[in-house]
């Protein structure tokens, strides 16, 4: 007989669906917390949004609802002032957002708020590993391992 964290550590995280893309600024008032990848689509592919794909930009996360880390990205996406890191580099590196951005987004599932950070940053890190990992697999220098605005 086990004690209750075998139980805890032998559970698989199963993976939230993702979103198809969306055109930036979407700015929906999606109201829940999750993990979300930018990305300069020219053609938008049907389904669900693919976070591995070499055109994502930035993938980041919220506990709060999307929309509002959305707000601040963008603010920061224009202006290039503090309110968003990723923003920032995006600023730095395309001066305002691109008529091909697209978003699509995971919601992180908000049963125990006490996990809630938890689990919004192993889905963040799981999406830019597997973005890596890919990278890494198609033989792509260190350099460019991460989406660019994810670098820091």
């Amino acid at each position: 007989m086990g004690y209750a964290g075998d139980r805890i550590s032998m559970r698989q995280s199963k993976r939230p669906e993702m979103s198809r893309w969306v055109k930036w600024p979407t700015l929906d008032r999606v109201g829940r917390p999750g993990v979300y990848v930018l990305a300069h689509l020219e053609k938008v592919p049907r389904g669900p949004a693919d976070h591995t794909v070499a055109e994502v930009v930035y993938i980041g996360e919220s506990s709060r609802p999307l929309h509002v880390r959305w707000l601040a990205f963008n603010r920061s996406a224009i202006s290039g002032k503090k309110s968003h890191s990723g923003g920032r580099s995006y600023n730095a590196q395309f001066k305002k957002p691109h008529s091909t951005l697209h978003v699509a987004w995971l919601h992180i599932d908000e049963g125990n708020k006490s996990l809630l950070r938890i689990k919004t940053k192993y889905w963040e890190r799981r999406l830019l590993l597997e973005f890596a990992e890919k990278r890494c697999f198609e033989g792509t220098t260190r350099e460019s391992l991460l989406p660019c605005c994810n670098r820091q």
